[in-house]
């Protein structure tokens, strides 16, 4: 699975994320935002604005069967 943020405005200077999981446990996320699931469970990956804004989003994820 990979996460694809639009960083808005599209003419940003700085439109770079950073990624990160609350448990790496269930799932880990790449700096490129390839998330990769490792047990069954309930974590959320968090995206932030590398700009200082502190702007984020976060995806909730459930691994249930390795899925």
């Amino acid at each position: 699975y990979s996460l694809n943020p639009v960083v808005f405005p599209l003419s940003a200077e700085n439109r770079d994320v950073s990624y990160w999981s609350t448990d790496e446990n269930v799932a880990t996320v790449s700096p490129n935002g390839k998330i990769r699931t490792h047990s069954e469970g309930t974590c959320e990956i968090w995206i932030e604005a590398e700009d200082g804004s502190g702007v984020n989003a976060i995806v909730t994820v459930e691994v249930k069967n390795g899925k």
